[in-house]
């Protein structure tokens, strides 16, 4: 520990790897849930009668663009896939190349593909 640290962090609040990891996992967090929050509240002011069919996860699973979802303020019927924050450990860096998903088809045009993840 450098002098200027031990000024202002006492050894026993020194933060570890791991530590910094898990913070990281908490700003990646934030930011797909207020990420989210916002585009289910922008889609719903859209001229459409939408139904996201592929999403953030299953009903319950997460508060916002859930797979089912009815989203938009009427009009023509439309399936949506929506992805609020992609890259989310880049952005919670303040890295380039996060981006903001979504596409939006005639009822039945996506295929309703299972959830998966890759590292």
């Amino acid at each position: 520990m450098s002098h200027v640290d031990s000024l202002f962090m006492p050894e026993n609040t020194k933060l570890d790897a791991a530590m910094s990891i898990d913070l990281v996992r908490v700003v990646e967090a934030a930011a797909v849930s207020a990420a989210a929050a916002a585009m289910q509240k922008a889609l719903r002011q859209v001229s459409m009668q939408g139904k996201i069919v592929i999403g953030e996860g299953a009903r319950g699973s997460v508060p916002a663009l859930y797979t089912g979802e009815a989203v938009g303020a009427g009009g023509v019927a439309a399936d949506v896939i929506a992805d609020p924050l992609e890259c989310t450990t880049r952005a919670a860096r303040s890295g380039p190349d996060a981006v903001s998903l979504i596409a939006i088809g005639a009822p039945g045009a996506f295929l309703p593909a299972p959830p998966v993840y890759m590292d």
